[in-house]
């Protein structure tokens, strides 16, 4: 992982430590995706990382969410492949995806987090119905928790930028070992208990 461009994440707050509020409760960090378009130069080396990712990949298409447009856009400038996005209006998906598509195409799907994959899965279903064949998603950052079956990869992830903040001296060691502890507990919550029913 690029350790550069974890500290310019910290530097332009979009990640940041302390104790945050969100709908799922409380957690040790929060994540500012939406602002990364207002930092062309750092948005430029996601795109740059997210190359990487795709190195080996049969990618025809980019589909993003509607959260991750100009990740997309970005990206398909960089590339040269087309993009097809969601307008997030929960239609259907041939109502839903704009862009030019038609069977069988192979596909990667663009997020901010993997946590959004979680939420994902008649939207997946729905893309593949209409012939975008989505076999991996890359997302811009992965807070180190399960995520459901399909293969993930991310330009962020939050144990290994816990690793170079530490090391760096950019974060205080109890606040890096708080969040190591809330990885642990979110991914014990999501793993099924010997002999519990499945649903």
């Amino acid at each position: 992982m690029n350790a550069e461009l974890v500290r310019l994440f910290m530097e332009a707050g979009l990640l940041q430590f302390g104790r945050f509020q969100d709908s799922s409760g409380t957690r040790p960090f929060l994540t500012n995706l939406d602002y990364l378009p207002a930092y062309p130069d750092i948005l430029k080396q996601v795109v740059a990382e997210t190359r990487l990712h795709l190195d080996g990949l049969a990618v025809q298409r980019l589909v993003a969410t509607p959260e991750a447009v100009p990740f997309g856009v970005a990206l398909a400038l960089e590339t040269g492949i087309s993009l097809v996005y969601s307008r997030g209006q929960g239609k259907e998906a041939v109502y839903d995806l704009a862009g030019a598509y038609n069977i069988g195409h192979a596909s990667v799907l663009l997020v901010n987090t993997t946590e959004t994959l979680l939420f994902l899965g008649g939207f997946i279903a729905g893309a593949r119905r209409v012939g975008l064949d989505i076999h991996t998603a890359v997302a811009i950052f992965d807070p180190g928790t399960t995520v459901p079956d399909i293969t993930a990869r991310a330009i962020i992830n939050l144990p290994d930028a816990l690793e170079i903040l530490a090391a760096q001296g950019e974060l205080p060691i109890q606040q890096a070992l708080t969040v190591r502890a809330w990885i642990a507990e979110q991914r014990a919550a999501a793993t099924p208990h010997p002999g519990a029913v499945r649903p």
